[in-house]
């Protein structure tokens, strides 16, 4: 399993977990470039006695290509809110960062005039992850609006080696390049729910704030 923006490893740590109940052996992949969510990945996985040789973190950010990028992991001082899980490659909206003589988690942080903080991170792309595994079962994303970048770069290789993909989705716009993407690579649509709005289920109305589309791989199944 591949879980793409981890945070702490919340269903990678759940999978390994169940797993060892059917006596499987696991190999996990998680990416996550917060350096407070990857303390916390560790942690998470110490204390569900996950070894350190079932899993590799990837401590970088996935995107549609390589280099480096900004990264926001404070909110402006006027919408900070508690229990925010939103950290995600960013563009500041003035363009300007001052850089304060602070550090977040031991890494310099810089910060834009309505307090908003943010940091530099390496970003890789979703087939960097994909190379180092051969099979995967399933694929988690959840990269706060980078993901139809990441599936669109990775697609081949994507395709080749993924049995299931569940993204979290962050736009209509990205919802619809992902429709299109996944489709013409021969993918099936299991569950299709836009962001931002309520939408019908198979328990009944659900209000989403992120949305959600699952996908099987019919070469693999």
């Amino acid at each position: 399993m591949l879980e793409l923006g981890a945070g702490y490893g919340r269903w990678t740590s759940r999978a390994a977990l169940a797993a060892f109940q059917l006596q499987k052996e696991v190999r996990l992949g998680l990416a996550e470039p917060d350096p407070k969510h990857k303390m916390w990945l560790k942690q998470c996985m110490e204390d569900n006695g996950i070894s350190l040789g079932s899993y590799k973190v990837f401590g970088d950010a996935i995107g549609g290509k390589r280099g480096e990028c900004i990264f926001i992991v404070e909110l402006p001082e006027s919408s900070r809110t508690k229990n925010w899980f939103g950290q995600a490659i960013a563009r500041p909206e003035n363009g300007k960062l001052n850089t304060a003589e602070e550090l977040y988690y031991g890494v310099p942080k810089m910060r834009e005039v309505d307090g908003a903080g943010y940091i530099k991170v390496r970003q890789i792309v979703f087939s960097d992850v994909l190379q180092e595994y051969d099979d995967v079962d399933i694929v988690d994303m959840d990269i706060q609006g980078a993901e139809a970048d990441a599936i669109e770069e990775g697609i081949t290789l994507c395709t080749q080696k993924v049995r299931r993909l569940h993204i979290g989705t962050h736009g209509h716009d990205i919802e619809a390049r992902l429709r299109l993407i996944l489709n013409n690579s021969g993918w099936i649509c299991l569950r299709d729910y836009p962001c931002g709005q309520t939408n019908e289920t198979e328990f009944g109305p659900i209000s989403f704030t992120d949305g959600v589309q699952s996908w099987i791989n019919p070469k693999l199944m």
